[in-house]
């Protein structure tokens, strides 16, 4: 992931920032202007100074395989999951939704 200030670029890997994965399927805005970001090894939350990550090991994001993002009106974190359905973060807990009929 890389971050453009309009003067320089900034490269965010593993190695030098809390990104759980270098491969990057999506990125979202909240109202706060955190970024919020999918990869293959979960999601991370970046506050422009800190980093946190949420795995299915830590949370209850129901998988680490995410590909989708979203941040609803409410400030709802959307995620997406390869097989495991779509979660939602409320700031507090998960919600696990495999049957969306």
């Amino acid at each position: 992931m890389a971050k453009y200030t309009g003067t320089s670029w900034t490269k965010y890997t593993t190695g030098n920032s809390g990104l759980a994965n270098n491969t990057v399927y999506a990125i979202a805005f909240d109202i706060s202007s955190n970024k919020w970001i999918a990869t293959n090894s979960g999601v991370n939350k970046y506050t422009g100074t800190s980093w946190t990550k949420y795995t299915s090991a830590n949370s209850g994001i129901a998988s680490n395989a995410t590909r989708a993002i979203a941040v609803d009106n409410s400030g709802d974190v959307w995620v997406g999951t390869l097989s495991n359905g779509l979660c939602k973060f409320n700031g507090t807990s998960w919600t696990t939704y495999t049957n969306c009929i």
